[in-house]
C-alpha cells in the first residue's frame, strides 16, 4: 500500500514539472513576441523615410497627404469667359503691332525741341506773371492749355457741346491755388483771323461767359500799363467776390 501511494506522488511531482516547464515556456515565448512586435514598431516610427519615399526622397513630415481638392465642372460660363480673354489678347497684340509700326517711324524721324510762345507771347507771359506774383491767392499762369480740361460741364448735349470744343486752345490761364480758371487771356498776332479761329474764338467768349470767367484780349500793339491795369482789376475783383461768397456761405 505505502508503495503505491508513494508511486502516485512521485507520478505527481513529474506531472507537475511538465506542466511548469512547458508554461514557462508559453510564457517566454509570448513576452518574446510582444518585445519583438513593439521593438519592430518603434524603429519604424523612428525612421525618416517611409517605403513609398524611395523614389520622391522628401521627408516624411514635409509631404502633404491631405485629399486633392475636387475640381469644379468646366460651365458655359467658363468657356465663355476663356473666349474673350483669348479675344482681348488678340486685340492687344493687334494695337502693340499698330504702335510699334509707329514706333518704327519715330525711329526714322529727327527731332529738336521748339519754342511754345514766340517772341511777342513771351512778353505777354511776363507781363502776366509780373501781376499775378504781387498777389497772395497761390495764382498761376497756364500756356497753350485745351478749352476742354479748364472748364466742366453737364446737360443733354454734352457730346456735342465736346466735340465743338474740340481743338480750342486757350493761350494764357491763370488758376487760383485750386486750380481753378479764374481768368483767360488771349494775345491777338494783328493778322485777320480765318474762319476756323473765329469760329474757337466765338466759342471760347461764350464758353467763359457761361463758366462766370473773365475773357480778356490784348492786341498785338499793347500798351504794358493798361494791361497791367486791366489783370489787376480781375484778380482784385475775383478775390472780393470770393471773400462776399465766404461770407455768405
Amino acid at each position: 500500500m505505502e508503495n503505491i501511494v508513494a508511486n502516485s506522488l512521485t507520478g505527481m511531482f513529474d506531472s507537475v514539472q511538465q506542466i511548469f516547464a512547458l508554461s514557462l515556456t508559453g510564457v517566454l515565448l509570448v513576452l518574446g513576441g510582444f518585445f519583438g512586435v513593439k521593438g519592430f514598431l518603434r524603429l519604424r516610427g523612428n525612421s525618416a523615410f517611409t517605403s513609398f519615399q524611395q523614389v520622391v526622397v522628401a521627408p516624411a513630415k514635409n509631404i502633404d497627404r491631405s485629399p486633392a481638392p475636387i475640381q469644379p465642372k468646366e460651365t458655359a460660363f467658363d468657356r465663355r469667359l476663356e473666349d474673350m480673354v483669348e479675344a482681348e489678347d488678340t486685340y492687344d497684340m493687334n494695337k502693340l503691332l499698330l504702335d510699334a509700326r509707329e514706333l518704327e517711324a519715330i525711329k526714322k524721324c529727327t527731332f529738336h525741341t521748339a519754342p511754345v510762345l514766340d517772341q511777342s507771347d513771351l512778353g505777354v507771359l511776363a507781363l502776366i506773371e509780373e501781376v499775378v506774383s504781387g498777389f497772395d491767392g497761390g495764382y498761376r499762369v497756364l500756356v497753350n492749355t485745351s478749352l476742354d480740361t479748364m472748364v466742366d460741364f453737364e446737360g443733354n448735349r454734352a457730346t456735342a457741346t465736346r466735340l465743338s470744343m474740340a481743338g480750342v486752345v486757350l493761350k494764357f490761364g491763370v488758376v487760383d491755388h485750386f486750380g481753378q480758371l479764374v481768368m483767360a487771356v488771349e494775345h491777338l498776332v494783328g493778322t485777320p483771323m480765318n474762319r476756323h479761329k473765329s469760329i474757337c474764338r466765338t466759342v471760347m467768349i461764350e464758353v467763359f461767359r457761361k463758366a462766370g470767367v473773365w475773357y480778356l484780349e490784348i492786341p498785338r500793339a499793347y500798351s504794358g500799363k493798361d494791361a497791367r491795369t486791366q489783370i489787376t482789376s480781375v484778380l482784385r475783383n475775383h478775390e472780393a467776390v470770393s471773400k462776399l461768397e465766404e461770407r455768405m456761405a
